[in-house]
């Protein structure tokens, strides 16, 4: 543990704090805590112990990234507890041992002041309105286009800033700094799917999603895959007086599993998500590697089943 007097000192009044966590992520020492906490109250607590729940598992899944990759992770996060509300610059060092295992966390925390988080939900207001004036004007062009393949790009381009100004809208209403709620973003994210391609009245959505905050770039995403995936599905299910899609999002544990499945025609026998070289494909497979996964299908009698399995990190 460091020396109590002179670090104590150097960081009191300071907006910075210091502390260390053991393998099970439990405080072993902490100077300057925030929040209305000190020191007492947390050694040999976990976050969970500490902390809001959806706080908790934010900070606890940051953490143990660092320790299951052994490399340094730096985030900008909110932090919730009796009302308090602040948000901090995190840095968290994996501490490891002579064999490279992690056997802990060594973190410095750097309280952040509102105006600060103002200019952040003013930069993503104003993101997301931009966004919708070009998906307005992808629209315009969509309808005004006598070009069948124009109007199948414009739309899922479309669909894809709908998201992305989904996701900045949620930061800035102050939702949260750095996590969203998985359900209502995806579910929000299918049900503008299907307003998109209402002048066809052909597309119905289904989901079965986990009730639980995330990691707000992996939720980004998430809503990216799912996108994709119906957009394609609408595509080659053309002819159908209806097409239904199904979306699931499962935490079992250990990983979380994505699953979009349709009543469509089904795939070709030759098709190979890992080498389809179409657009769709090569969004998905991109996106899926950045969350650690790739897409597995479950080949039927009718219709697609693509299943992604994400680590738990």
């Amino acid at each position: 543990m460091p020396d109590q007097g002179g670090l104590a000192s150097t960081l009191d009044g300071s907006p910075v704090a210091v502390w260390a966590q053991d393998a099970d992520l439990r405080y072993l020492w902490i100077f300057n805590p925030s929040m209305g906490l000190s020191a007492e109250t947390m050694i040999g607590k976990t976050d969970r112990d500490v902390l809001d729940e959806p706080t908790a598992d934010r900070l606890t899944a940051l953490k143990r990234k660092a320790m299951n990759s052994g490399e340094d992770v730096r985030e900008t996060v909110r932090t919730l507890r009796d009302g308090h509300d602040e948000t901090h610059d995190l840095f968290i060092k994996p501490v490891m041992d002579d064999h490279g295992s992690a056997v802990g966390v060594s973190c410095v925390a750097t309280r952040l002041p509102d105006s600060a988080l103002t200019l952040a939900d003013e930069a993503n207001h104003r993101i997301k309105n931009s966004l919708l004036i070009a998906q307005t004007l992808l629209r315009m062009q969509r309808r005004e286009s006598g070009d069948a393949a124009a109007r199948e790009a414009l739309r899922n381009a479309e669909g894809q800033l709908q998201s992305i100004a989904r996701f900045h809208g949620k930061l800035a209403a102050g939702n949260a700094h750095g996590w969203v709620n998985i359900r209502d973003y995806l579910e929000t994210t299918c049900a503008d799917l299907v307003e998109t391609f209402a002048e066809d009245g052909r597309l119905e959505v289904t989901t079965d999603i986990v009730d639980e905050n995330v990691d707000g770039q992996a939720a980004l995403k998430l809503a990216l895959i799912v996108s994709e995936l119906i957009t394609n599905a609408f595509k080659h299910g053309s002819g159908r007086d209806r097409l239904l899609v199904h979306v699931a999002f499962m935490d079992e544990g250990d990983r979380r599993r994505l699953v979009v499945e349709d009543d469509g025609e089904g795939l070709p026998t030759e098709f190979d998500p890992d080498s389809d070289e179409g657009i769709g494909m090569r969004i998905v497979r991109s996106i899926s590697a950045e969350l650690g996964a790739h897409p597995q299908i479950d080949r039927r009698s009718s219709g697609a089943r693509f299943v992604f399995d994400f680590p738990d990190s």
